[in-house]
C-alpha cells in the first residue's frame, strides 16, 4: 500500500455533516424551495445578470 488517497473518503462516499446541523441544511433548503418558487418558476431569463439581478433584488 503506498497511501495514495489515504484519508479521502470513497468517490461514492455520502456528505457527512457536524452534529447540529440539521438546522442549518433545513433552513438552506427552505431558502432554496423559495427562491426556486418566487424567483426561479415565474419566468425565463434572457441571460444570467438578469437571473442573478432578479435574485438580489
Amino acid at each position: 500500500m503506498d497511501g495514495r488517497g489515504a484519508g479521502r473518503p470513497p468517490p461514492d462516499a455520502g456528505s457527512i455533516g457536524r452534529v447540529g446541523a440539521a438546522g442549518d441544511d433545513a433552513a438552506m433548503e427552505s431558502f432554496f424551495s423559495l427562491l426556486q418558487k418566487n424567483v426561479l418558476d415565474r419566468r425565463t431569463w434572457a441571460t444570467r445578470e438578469e437571473l442573478r439581478i432578479a435574485i438580489v433584488s
